[in-house]
């Protein structure tokens, strides 16, 4: 998986202005932790490349960007079985 992230990111930075989308299938399998999410996703954003899920409707909108925040933790249950932590 580290591989293919390296893979990735590296044909972003060099198709740089070329690459508009990442599309991930689905939010919880773009990367194993709400860091990692969320660094990889800022990367991208460096690059501007927007990030977007087959099957959750997220964007770059305040609302999008909410519905992301909540299906990463939501997935983030689904893996751990620990709910996180909402104050």
């Amino acid at each position: 998986m580290f591989r293919q992230r390296v893979l990735l990111l590296t044909f972003c930075r060099l198709n740089k202005g070329r690459v508009h989308f990442v599309v991930v299938f689905n939010l919880t399998r773009f990367a194993r932790d709400k860091y990692d999410h969320f660094a990889l996703r800022s990367h991208l954003q460096s690059l501007g490349i927007s990030l977007r899920s087959a099957t959750e409707p997220i964007d770059d909108t305040s609302t999008g960007k909410l519905r992301e925040i909540r299906t990463e933790n939501e997935g983030l249950v689904d893996l751990t079985g620990v709910e996180p932590v909402t104050s």
